[in-house]
């Protein structure tokens, strides 16, 4: 408001003039894609960049950051670093391959990774968003179940996280139901795709 009054009283012309609201934090996505060997079947890759692009086209313009973190062959890669450019990103995750196991705690390590390169603003706000059909089958320690090696992870390292979201890929006549399972051991919100 008082903006638009020195506007008016500067220049003599009425215009509304608008200040971006600062006291809302920064928003990062981090898109944690399962694209092992298992989401290959019955297209359930193609689903999940399917949702991952009509979010990045929903939120077009707005000031949310993106990174991307890709599950493939046993171990995880960010296929792209945090950017609010939704083309490049876009670009990245159709060039996205599949195949292999899933290694979730090793995803998880790359979350953490670009978690604390943004730490030093302590008013960004930070959603994971897991896309899988929850067949979790590689550690990185050789030690332990891979699911309770991920959740042992996620709650030791990943609980600067504001919000996460498990999206359940799996369908057909037989559900396992592995992604809600993680779901309720990582406290996380779950929705199926479909």
């Amino acid at each position: 408001m008082f903006n638009t009054v020195k506007n008016y009283t500067t220049t003599g012309n009425f215009s509304i003039t608008y200040i971006p609201d600062r006291s809302k934090g920064k928003l990062e996505v981090y898109f944690l894609v399962d694209s092992s060997g298992s989401m290959a079947h019955d297209d359930q890759i193609r689903y999940a960049k399917g949702i991952v692009l009509q979010t990045l086209e929903k939120h077009k313009g707005k000031q949310i950051a993106f990174a991307g973190i890709g599950l493939r062959n046993g171990q995880a890669e960010i296929f792209h670093h945090t950017t609010t450019q939704p083309q490049s990103f876009t670009n990245a995750l159709n060039q996205l391959k599949t195949g292999g196991k899933t290694n979730l705690t090793a995803g998880f390590e790359k979350v953490y990774q670009l978690l604390h390169r943004s730490a030093q603003s302590r008013h960004i706000q930070h959603h994971l968003y897991i896309f899988t059909d929850g067949r979790i089958n590689a550690t990185v320690t050789h030690d332990h179940d891979p699911v309770t090696e991920a959740v042992r992870y996620y709650k030791r390292y990943l609980k600067s996280l504001t919000y996460t979201h498990v999206l359940n890929t799996e369908h057909g006549f037989v559900k396992l139901d592995n992604a809600r399972a993680l779901a309720d051991k990582l406290q996380a919100q779950f929705s199926n795709v479909r």
